[in-house]
């Protein structure tokens, strides 16, 4: 069925499906600025610092442990060498879960 619609009628819908876009562009600025708000209050790498100080500890027991047996200066090296690595680890796994996500967001 064909139905006739005048050029006014027609303006009119347009005039207000403009409004309601309008007004649905204004919820997600407003829901967008509160999530940059919201972002911006977080500290992103607040479960990386946990993750490390979680580390850290882990380590200082393990060297405190290893004193009984070995020299400062060897229990020193290991603690050094293993922290450096476990948190370089920790940092490349970030790295990877932020590029994937930079991926999906394109």
């Amino acid at each position: 069925m064909i139905e006739y619609v005048s050029y006014e009628e027609l303006s009119k819908k347009a005039r207000e499906n403009l409004l309601n876009r309008s007004g649905e562009v204004e919820k997600i600025r407003k829901m967008a600025r509160e999530e940059v708000e919201n972002f911006e209050e977080e500290d992103p790498y607040e479960d990386l610092y946990k993750e490390v100080e979680v580390i850290r500890r882990e380590q200082v027991a393990k060297a405190e442990k290893e004193l009984e047996k070995r020299t400062e200066a060897e229990v020193l090296q290991d603690f050094s060498r293993s922290l450096a690595e476990k948190i370089i680890s920790i940092i490349k796994k970030e790295m990877g879960k932020r590029k994937e996500n930079s991926k999906l967001n394109e």
